[in-house]
């Protein structure tokens, strides 16, 4: 065979390798052809809360339909306590966007550090109950944030929920605005919660939660706000006299995935996590309403004693709130906010 024969012949060799090179390429998730089989794929989620927690029963959920809808060719490993953290949620967070982990549940307070305009969410009484709350992250509005995520690299597929955020602290029972003057209350590390409670004359104090069950045995502090899961789990009630039930931040929860690993599943897959995160968002909601009846229970016999506010009284706290308002229109924008209030209350 002539040089001439041989370069040909090689070259049309190189030029096939480049080919099929270029056809394998993408998530390894993908059919080999049109309507081949699934590969199979491990995914890693992970979250804060301990097991049993209505975040772990929700993604023992998630990963039971996951499996049942792929025929098991998709298995999900969960982590809870942030294990692969070390505990920190904003740790795990950055995770998610590297790619260290594959998915996480996530509050959207813990956004906020990520997305300013997250801070819509924990406006003080901006969801009046939790079916409002639903309807409006299952809608158009929840769609746009989670789609925002996507320029940090997230792809957000549902929320589940924390649940209402409340107060306790050791003084008094809070009924009125002006109960709450004076409390040295911690907060999360959010500029709008000191804002809230500078607004209800409180002393807004920022510290990690893992300071706070000491905090406040010892006095440091008079009180702390969060979902009754938190409270409860983190046996509060032995530190805490006083729990109000005022509603005043809903909490959602994002189940999100790493959107580099998403793209690179196959369509199928796709369909599968979208389907099952919206499914499993279903029954993790149903999931904290029920056990929160059992721990409010629970912490009254426990020796906390519990008040219960009218709407009357939760909108005599609205009105203060006012300013914080005010405060986020110039921040995120005025449009921006008064959409999310129409939406959520008609305003």
């Amino acid at each position: 065979m002539s040089k001439k024969w041989v370069a040909l012949v090689l070259g049309i060799v190189f030029l096939v390798g480049l080919t099929m090179a270029g056809c394998g390429r993408g998530g390894d998730n993908k059919p080999a052809a049109a309507g081949g089989e699934m590969k199979p794929v491990t995914i890693k989620l992970t979250h804060i809360s301990a097991p049993g927690s209505s975040w772990q029963k929700g993604a023992e959920k998630f990963a039971e339909l996951v499996a049942k809808k792929s025929n098991n060719k998709v298995k999900v490993d969960i982590y809870p306590s942030g294990s692969l953290s070390g505990g920190n949620t904003r740790t795990m967070l950055e995770q998610l966007q590297s790619g260290a982990v594959d998915m996480t549940v996530h509050s959207t307070i813990i956004y906020t550090g990520f997305d300013n305009k997250m801070s819509v969410f924990s406006l003080p009484f901006l969801f009046p109950d939790r079916p409002i709350g639903h309807k409006t992250v299952d809608g158009p509005l929840g769609d746009e944030m989670l789609a925002g995520l996507n320029k940090i690299g997230i792809q957000g597929l549902a929320y589940w929920e924390s649940g209402f955020r409340e107060l306790t602290n050791n003084k008094r029972p809070v009924t009125t605005p002006a109960d709450v003057a004076g409390l040295k209350i911690r907060i999360p590390e959010i500029k709008l919660f000191i804002s809230a409670f500078r607004a209800l004359k409180a002393d807004p104090t920022v510290m990690t939660f893992g300071e706070v069950f000491t905090a406040l045995q010892q006095g440091t502090i008079d009180g702390q706000e969060n979902p009754a899961t938190i409270i409860h789990s983190s046996k509060l009630y032995e530190v805490q006299k006083y729990l109000t039930m005022w509603d005043y931040v809903w909490d959602p929860l994002i189940l999100g995935i790493n959107k580099k690993f998403y793209d690179g599943l196959s369509p199928d897959v796709q369909k599968i996590l979208k389907e099952a995160a919206k499914e499993s968002a279903v029954y993790q909601r149903q999931v904290v309403v029920d056990e929160e009846k059992a721990l409010f229970a629970d912490m009254e016999k426990k020796g906390m004693k519990i008040t219960y506010l009218t709407k009357e009284q939760k909108a005599e706290f609205g009105k203060l709130m006012a300013p914080v308002y005010d405060e986020y229109r110039t921040i995120l924008g005025k449009d921006f906010i008064d959409k999310w209030v129409k939406a959520t209350q008609g305003k």
